[in-house]
């Protein structure tokens, strides 16, 4: 609206002028007229029009190049010189506008141009683009040069978002290539970190990742920085800026390190801080950190462009790890795989081998080759065949099983084996087949022997006890009737309950000795009664563990025997000594 209101005084002031000359009431020359109405057409229009004479450096232009050079907006059209129009620009813009001057007024006839920065009075900047060109007399002899400004300063920061959009694209395509690319993720990190460099420039900047308990930061062998790497030591989650965000998974940008009571200097020189997280989700897996000597170094932009970069790595590192759990699961499993003492089997749902392990050929007896035409149902004994479909059923619905099979060897020898399976994915079954032909036979050794022991058990007259540190483990029925007790009440509980209390440190010591020869003591029965035994015991190893077989003998009669021995023996010495004195 503001253009088209100068563009329509503009033309207001042109056919006014027309129209006079028109009608002949100017009282002037034509260009004495022109001269008179131009400068306020263009004040007018808010043209930003500059003249400049060559012979004394005066400059001439209008009231809205006075504007753009920071001129009060009220003024109209005014003069100055060059050196003060000079002064009006940025430092670094000086220099090259004036050898823009100097190549206008050599260049005749063409049109130069020059974008500059106006340092308007309240410290503000303003890009200007200044065309000219070069002005001559009817005589041919330079006057000045003539030209216009136009102010650039919108377009100039679409520009400059331009190309900032630009270089952030050139910054996120080239991660996404070095990630593309990457074999590996130290490679990933240290290709990464001279992205970084490049597109920020700060003097300390690279990765930190968080250990495997989320506990502390390590430095990656790329971080660039000047410390040397051992003063690299790692942060605390939580502990400085780096910690923090860590901790929080949230960034952080400092512009001045000083003001911050948080920041931990690694390096004094540094003033501005900007750290992200690096975060698959919510979980942080480590921070991106950059420093620089710079005040304000980094800004909002700057913050959105590394959050950008560090979800790229995130997201990379989280793939190659992985990758590489898969390939060391892969590796592990191969070496399991072949190397494992079981049999292993893959199978269809049908039972159709899709793969074997050595140890499988080594229970089976056929070589890999034939295995492979086989099925598991042809390793079974005939009987088996049919409840091993109802197995296989079982397994596909529960997804997994335990069974004990007998499967019929290549010499025609019989094994039995143990079988643990697994369904992977939906077409696929896992098998681990172990030999238990041996423990088996050694299972039923063992069975043969408990059962002649516990006959010879109950056969023997003695009481026997069997027991583990005290804890009563069996007992005979002989020992049973002997204490009034019955098995049930005897098995778990302490055998030193049923010794006389005054006994039970003998035996207690005998056992810390293992004292093998038998000595007396007195047990108690259920009814409270005390019995005397003759006891005797031996330590035997049993399944993994040393129990103590304890037998007893009932010596009650024994010691009656005794008592009637020593009572006659007394009565006897006592008649003797009488008939001595009756002799004497």
């Amino acid at each position: 609206r503001g253009l088209s209101a100068r563009v329509h005084a503009l033309g207001a002031a042109i056919a006014d002028w027309l129209a006079a000359r028109r009608r002949g009431r100017s009282d002037r020359p034509p260009a004495i007229e022109s001269e008179g109405r131009m400068p306020l057409a263009r004040d007018a229009a808010g043209m930003a029009i500059w003249e400049m004479d060559a012979e004394t450096g005066g400059v001439r232009w209008s009231r809205e190049a006075g504007r753009l050079f920071g001129e009060p907006s009220g003024g109209g059209s005014g003069s100055t010189r060059l050196p003060h129009v000079v002064r009006r620009l940025h430092p670094e813009d000086r220099a090259p506008f004036q050898a823009a001057v100097a190549d206008a007024v050599t260049g005749t006839g063409e049109v130069h141009r020059i974008q500059a920065r106006v340092v308007q009075p309240d410290g503000t900047l303003r890009w200007i683009e200044a065309r000219g060109q070069s002005w001559l007399d009817p005589a041919g002899k330079l006057r000045g040069l003539r030209g216009s400004l136009v102010d650039v300063t919108e377009f100039k920061g679409v520009e400059e978002d331009l190309r900032r959009n630009l270089e952030e694209m050139r910054v996120i395509t080239a991660v996404a290539e070095c990630i593309a690319d990457a074999g590996g993720e130290d490679a990933m990190l240290q290709q990464t970190t001279e992205i970084i460099r490049d597109a920020f420039f700060p003097e300390s900047c690279g990765f930190l990742l968080l250990d495997d308990e989320g506990v502390e930061l390590r430095h990656a062998a790329s971080f660039h920085t000047s410390c040397q790497r051992e003063e690299l030591t790692p942060v605390a989650a939580g502990t400085g800026i780096v910690g923090e965000v860590a901790a929080s998974g949230e960034p952080r940008r400092i512009d001045d390190t000083r003001a911050e009571p948080r920041y931990v200097a690694r390096e004094t020189a540094m003033r501005s801080e900007l750290c992200v997280p690096l975060k698959v989700g919510s979980r942080v897996l480590g921070v991106l950190n950059t420093e620089s000597r710079l005040e304000g170094a980094f800004s909002e932009r700057d913050e959105r462009l590394a959050l950008v970069v560090a979800s790229h790595v995130a997201n990379a590192l989280e793939r190659l790890r992985a990758e590489e759990a898969l390939r060391r699961s892969g590796d592990l499993y191969r070496a399991y795989f072949t190397g494992s003492p079981l049999a292993v089997f893959v199978s269809d749902l049908e039972g159709q081998c899709l793969e074997v392990n050595g140890a499988a050929t080594a229970v089976t007896g056929y070589s890999r080759e034939v295995l492979l035409l086989m099925s598991i149902p042809d390793l079974l004994m005939t009987e088996g065949q049919a409840e091993l479909r109802d197995r296989f059923a079982e397994l596909l619905a529960l997804g997994a099983g335990r069974h004990e099979i007998r499967i019929l060897r290549k010499d025609g020898s019989v094994r039995h084996c143990l079988v643990h399976a697994a369904a992977i994915g939906d077409d696929r079954l896992l098998g681990f087949l172990f030999d238990v032909t041996d423990r088996r036979e050694a299972e039923e050794k063992l069975k043969e022997s408990e059962e002649r022991y516990r006959g010879l058990s109950e056969a023997s007259f003695e009481a026997i006890l069997v027991h583990d540190n005290g804890r009563i483990v069996d007992v005979n029925q002989a020992l049973c009737e002997m204490g009034g007790y019955s098995w049930h009440e005897l098995v778990g509980r302490d055998g030193f309950e049923l010794i006389a209390p005054e006994d039970r440190e003998t035996v207690y010591r005998a056992l810390l000795v293992e004292y093998e020869k038998p000595y007396e003591i007195s047990v108690l029965r259920r009814d409270g009664t005390r019995l005397p035994v003759e006891l005797r015991a031996r330590s035997f190893p049993f399944r993994g563990q040393i129990l103590r077989v304890t037998a007893l003998r009932d010596i009650s009669e024994r010691k009656r025997a005794e008592e009637i021995r020593e009572s006659l023996i007394r009565d006897l010495e006592a008649k003797n000594a009488e008939l001595e004195r009756f002799t004497h």
